[in-house]
């Protein structure tokens, strides 16, 4: 039996904690994403959608936005239910956000991010959500 690690309300106060230090620990958050989506892969069936029930809140529309994104895809790659909660209006960004503060890499990104999240206006190279 696989232990439950995280949840992703969780990893919201986690993220919340990491962009409240000076400067914000972008780096520290991503790791957050990361290890939740492999917590989520390793996890009974019956477990994951109490992963992604509670709806998130960082503070932050973008990471809001990012975390919702992270529950449709992981669900959707799973065949688990998507949460009502990611369908929210706020979930969604009105303007693009490249979680790379990187220029060079914007185009790349473009390409690589999964639907779930350039469907909410969130920019993120795949290689970024797996754990190392």
């Amino acid at each position: 039996m696989v232990a439950l690690v995280s949840t992703l309300a969780g990893v919201a106060t986690e993220i919340r904690r990491c962009l409240a230090e000076s400067p914000p620990d972008r780096h520290e958050s991503l790791r957050w994403v990361a290890s939740f989506i492999s917590d989520f892969e390793r996890a009974p069936a019956g477990v994951r959608p109490t992963m992604v029930a509670d709806r998130v809140s960082t503070g932050d529309a973008r990471w809001d936005a990012l975390l919702a994104a992270t529950a449709e895809h992981v669900c959707y790659h799973h065949g688990t239910p998507v949460p009502a909660w990611t369908a929210d209006p706020a979930m969604f960004l009105d303007r693009w956000w490249f979680v790379t503060p990187y220029r060079s890499l914007h185009a790349s990104a473009l390409v690589s991010t999964p639907a779930s999240f350039s469907n909410r206006g969130v920019f993120i190279h795949a290689e970024s959500l797996a754990s190392v």
